[in-house]
This record gives structure tokens, C-alpha cells and sequence, in this order.
């Protein structure tokens, strides 16, 4: 084997074919195999030996969840081995990286910290067969404020539980702890864990006399080390409160009319002051709030809509309708018929109007005392209330009744009266 001695002037060489030097390089210095050389060298100081050495670098700071990237450079005036270096990282976290062998003089690092703020030492190890070297340097860990979101509605209705979702975001491995504050001065919730993010949001009112309600909705999401704090608009709508009612679709005008009321409901909790009932032809009626039984008579035929309003502490709403057709009534029998003959050819009829929602007067005649073949004879105007029959003949007794008549129908017939042209 081919080795080296050195003197602080000579260096003296033991010829002999090896793994090192090999026969051409032996021979290129005059060394025959089995001889000894003798070779006088200027002799190196000791800063210009190079031995195993190895330069880890500054310290670093990074963020948590980023990666170091790092590649340190091996220095080594000769392998005194097999090929190769073998080294070994601890990253100062609890990571131990397994031995490794590098054929190459560097060392790539890439490692990812998790937790932060911290700080690790990062030392690294190399072996070359003969010699060990060791280097080190600081990793500054600076913590990442985590950062979350609320995915929730816009807009939303008192009194109505709507579904909401937290996502968040945090390169960090810390446990969080997340506060919701709904701003509605009743509600505030707090998650630790977060578990799969889901929330609800129920506003159970508005602010009092208002149809809508700004709110400014906070999310806090809190680490080790940093918190963060979203806000979000958020309108609540206020909700008009309803009473149940119900009553007959049609009604004869001059017929009692019911109408039943049964409970409020108001998903706001707000509380009902105040209860009209609005019949729709022109009268209302104020009565106790809450259920109840109500009648009513309607004297004009026509289509209403029957409301029921409720006043609470954000305004008056209508909180029923209950649509009617009032049906017109068959109107009454005229009274106090008389026939008075004025002329060898005339009767004069007179009668008294009972209603007055008729739309003609009907006249029959018929000739005679006690006939009963009836025709008609005159169609007057509902307000009519005399009639001169002429063309008689004279001395001739003529016999007479009437009756009022509408779009409903027609009255009963008056009495029958009798007398005789001159």
C-alpha cells in the first residue's frame, strides 16, 4: 500500500502499487515499486491544511407552516473512505432526521415548522470515515395569526333559524378558539374545538319600531400567540305578526255576518297592543286582542275584505283577511196599497215603499172583484209609490196588486185592491 510521511521540509514516499497513487502516477514521480523516494517539499503551514470541515450558515427566521430550505456545503481535502459523506440532521423540533450518505460535498435541508413563535437549533452532523464534523444554526419560528371566515346570509327574517359555516385558515398546528358575536345582545358563543364549523343564526327580534335592523355580526378567532377579528353586515327583517280568521265567504246583506278570531302568532316575541277588526264597508271595530267570536250586518251588496289589524312595538300591520261577497236581499212587499177610480177610464194606485233596495215597483191587474188571471200592466222605478191605470172601461171594476223587485228576487205580492171606473 502507497502512504505518506511528512516532515516539516520532506515528504517520503514508500513505493508500492495501491488504490490511491496507482502504477502511472507512481512512475511519473520516479517511484519504482518496492523503492523508497525521498521528496524535499516546501512545507505548508498549518492554515493551509484542509481538513473535514463544514459551514452551516447564519441563522434564519421564518414563518410557521414555510419551509427551510437550506444547502450547506461539505469541505474535505481528501474522502479518507468509502465514497461518499455521511451526515445527519436534527432540526431542533423533536426531528431527527436518519443518516444519509451524500456523494456530492452538500447537504440539502427542507423542513417544515409547524408551531410558532419558537426557536430551534438546527445542528447537522458529518462523517467521512475518519473525522466527524458538527455545525449548527438558529431557526426563529414567528407565529401566523390564524384567519377565519363566517359564511352566513345576508339577510335574514326575526325569528327564523337560518345555518351558518366558520372556515379557517391557519398555516400554524395550534389548538384554536373561536367567540362569534351575534351583536344582538343576547347571544355569544364560543368553540373549542371547532369540529366541522357549523353555526346557527337566530335573531329572535328586531330593534324595537324599525321594519329592518342593521347588525354588525364579529368573528375572533384566537391561537397560542395572535388572534384575528372579522366583522360582518347582517340585516334582520322584522316579521309582521298574524292572527287566525275565518268566517263565511258569502252573506245576505241585512244577515248576521261571524267572524272568528283565534291566536297571534309573532315570530319576533314582540307584543300585540292592539286588535281592529276593519268590516270593509266603512265601520271598524276595536276588540280585546287575541281570539274571539264577531258579528257584524251589512246592509250593501258588493264584494269586502274583512281585515283584522294588530299594533305592536313596531308598528300596525294587517295580521288577517278574510274576503266576503255580500249578497243583495229580496226586498220587502210594498203596504198600504190603495186604488181610487178618477174618471170613466182611469184608477189611481197608491202604496207605501217598506225597503229600499228595490229596483222597480211590478203593477198586475185583473178584471173584476175576486179574479185571479193577473198580468202585468206597468213597470215603475224602484222609488215609484203611485200609478194612474188608464184606458178602463167605463163602470167596470178592475182589481190590483203589486210587489218589489231586485237582482235577488222578488217581494211577495201587496194586498189586492179593487174599484170602480166612473
Amino acid at each position: 500500500m502507497t502512504r505518506w510521511e511528512r516532515t516539516d521540509v520532506t515528504m517520503t514516499l514508500h513505493c508500492a502499487a495501491g488504490r490511491r497513487l496507482g502504477r502511472r502516477r507512481l512512475l511519473a514521480l520516479g517511484c519504482a515499486a518496492g523503492t523508497v523516494l525521498a521528496l524535499t517539499v516546501p512545507a505548508r503551514s498549518a492554515a493551509a491544511a484542509v481538513p473535514l470541515a463544514l459551514e452551516a450558515g447564519p441563522d434564519t427566521t421564518i414563518a410557521e407552516g414555510s419551509a427551510l430550505t437550506r444547502t450547506i456545503a461539505i469541505t474535505d481535502q481528501v474522502d479518507d473512505d468509502a465514497p461518499g459523506w455521511t451526515y445527519q440532521v436534527s432540526y431542533g423540533d423533536g426531528t431527527l432526521g436518519a443518516e444519509q450518505v451524500t456523494l456530492i460535498p452538500s447537504i440539502t435541508l427542507d423542513h417544515v415548522y409547524t408551531n410558532g413563535p419558537a426557536s430551534h437549533t438546527v445542528m447537522i452532523s458529518v462523517f467521512d470515515g475518519a473525522e466527524t464534523v458538527v455545525d449548527s444554526f438558529v431557526v426563529t419560528v414567528t407565529n401566523v395569526a390564524p384567519i377565519a371566515s363566517l359564511q352566513i346570509p345576508g339577510q335574514v327574517l326575526e325569528g327564523t333559524t337560518y345555518p351558518g359555516q366558520i372556515v379557517v385558515t391557519d398555516p400554524g398546528a395550534e389548538s384554536l378558539v373561536y367567540f362569534i358575536d351575534w351583536n344582538d345582545g343576547l347571544q355569544a358563543q364560543w368553540f373549542v374545538p371547532l369540529g366541522d364549523g357549523k353555526v346557527s343564526v337566530l335573531y329572535r327580534d328586531d330593534t324595537a319600531g324599525s321594519a329592518v335592523d342593521n347588525r354588525l355580526v364579529k368573528l375572533s378567532v384566537l391561537d397560542d400567540a395572535a388572534s384575528s377579528l372579522t366583522s360582518y353586515p347582517l340585516t334582520v327583517v322584522n316579521v309582521p305578526p298574524v292572527i287566525a280568521a275565518s268566517g263565511a265567504a258569502t252573506v245576505t246583506a241585512g244577515q248576521t255576518y261571524t267572524l272568528t278570531l283565534g291566536a297571534i302568532t309573532d315570530p319576533g316575541h314582540d307584543v300585540v297592543t292592539s286588535q281592529v277588526i276593519t268590516w270593509g264597508d266603512g265601520s271598524t271595530q276595536t276588540v280585546p286582542v287575541g281570539a274571539g267570536t264577531y258579528t257584524h250586518t251589512f246592509t250593501t251588496a258588493g264584494a269586502s275584505t274583512i281585515t283584522v289589524g294588530l299594533t305592536d312595538d313596531d308598528g300596525t300591520f294587517t295580521g288577517a283577511s278574510v274576503p266576503v261577497t255580500v249578497a243583495a236581499a229580496t226586498p220587502s212587499a210594498p203596504s198600504g196599497l190603495t186604488a181610487t177610480a178618477t174618471s170613466k177610464s182611469s184608477i189611481h194606485l197608491t202604496w207605501t215603499n217598506t225597503t229600499t233596495n228595490q229596483t222597480s215597483i211590478q203593477v198586475e191587474r185583473c178584471k173584476g172583484t175576486g179574479c185571479t188571471s193577473f198580468s202585468r200592466v206597468a213597470t215603475l222605478s224602484g222609488t215609484a209609490v203611485a200609478y194612474t191605470n188608464t184606458g178602463l172601461a167605463s163602470k167596470n171594476v178592475y182589481s190590483y196588486r203589486i210587489r218589489s223587485v231586485n237582482a235577488a228576487g222578488s217581494s211577495p205580492y201587496s194586498a189586492v185592491v179593487s174599484a170602480r171606473t166612473l
